[in-house]
């Protein structure tokens, strides 16, 4: 357990010693307070942005052909694909997962080849302003995905044309920790299951 995690969960533990939880009526239990404390956890991970983070690349490759959409031929030439894990069945950071069937959604969605992929969650280098997605900084799509074991992998097909594609590559090729993130919102409440 990360040092950070032990002195939050000690403070959990003490600030609601003889208290009981408003849900239950009843005393808290380790298992409570334990919960209480990951989410604090995660609150000061997310601000102190301290978690080590590996990127979860499988696999890249290069490949000479074409690429056709609706059976015309929209692309020709080497193209670069990168597979990566998006997500999966085991908790994530934020000590929350996917239900099996959220990941066979994802897989279906990453299939259509309609799933831009875009640099720094879409944060415009000019000034910094985060959220602005243009076709312009467009660096790939998501072409394919699938599942393996609890982890959900998907492929990116890196547009050629975009300015910063080679840097990226080049990054990839020397081992650089880049990160994905996959955004997406809920269409419903989704249902907490604890355990």
């Amino acid at each position: 357990m990360p040092k950070k995690l032990d002195e939050i969960l000690e403070g959990v533990k003490s600030s609601n010693k003889g208290k009981t939880n408003p849900q239950t009526k009843k005393p808290y239990t380790d298992s409570e307070l334990y919960a209480i404390a990951q989410a604090q956890y995660n609150k000061w991970l997310k601000a102190n942005k301290s978690f080590t983070f590996i990127a979860p690349i499988s696999k890249m490759w290069e490949e000479n052909g074409d690429i056709k959409k609706a059976g015309k031929t929209i692309e020709k030439g080497k193209h670069r694909f990168v597979e990566v894990i998006v997500s999966g069945l085991d908790n994530d950071r934020e000590n929350e997962r996917m239900s099996q069937e959220g990941i066979d959604d994802m897989i279906k969605q990453f299939k259509t080849s309609s799933i831009p992929f875009f640099a720094d969650h879409g944060r415009d280098p000019n000034t910094g302003e985060p959220n602005v997605y243009s076709w312009k900084g467009m660096m790939g799509v998501w072409t394919d995905a699938f599942q393996e074991g609890n982890h959900l992998k998907a492929v990116v097909r890196l547009n050629n044309a975009h300015p910063d594609v080679e840097m990226f590559w080049k990054f990839l090729q020397e081992g650089m920790p880049i990160g994905f993130s996959i955004g997406g919102s809920p269409l419903e409440a989704p249902e907490f299951i604890e355990e």
